[in-house]
């Protein structure tokens, strides 16, 4: 959205989805389970119940307190959790997980 809206191009994309993945642990979890193994405190804020009522909670606007609260405590912990998964990720995964970073910002604006 920050390319198609406002024309802005990220880069230095540190994926922390795919840094998880190449550091060799299970893949396809939530940043809670994320946090969790990296012994990052997790979100209180999440509630997936939501989308047992409303499957694109996402989609609303205006966003929600509720909403707002959930995805900027996400936000907080992303840093840590980078700074711990780089200390962890061995030397000869780290390029692999740097261009599957990059690529991901490169679709981004596809």
């Amino acid at each position: 959205a920050l390319y198609h809206n406002h024309g802005i191009m990220v880069n230095n994309v540190h994926d922390t989805s795919a840094f998880h993945d190449f550091i060799g642990y299970e893949k396809n979890k939530n940043l809670n389970d994320t946090l969790n193994y990296y012994g990052i405190r997790v979100n209180d804020e999440r509630d997936k119940s939501v989308y047992r009522s409303n499957p694109n909670f996402w989609a609303t606007r205006p966003l929600t307190k509720k909403m707002i609260d959930w995805a900027s405590s996400d936000v907080d912990k992303l840093f840590q959790l980078a700074e711990k998964q780089l200390e962890r990720i061995s030397g000869a995964k780290k390029p692999s997980a740097v261009e599957k970073s990059a690529n991901y910002a490169r679709l981004t604006r596809a």
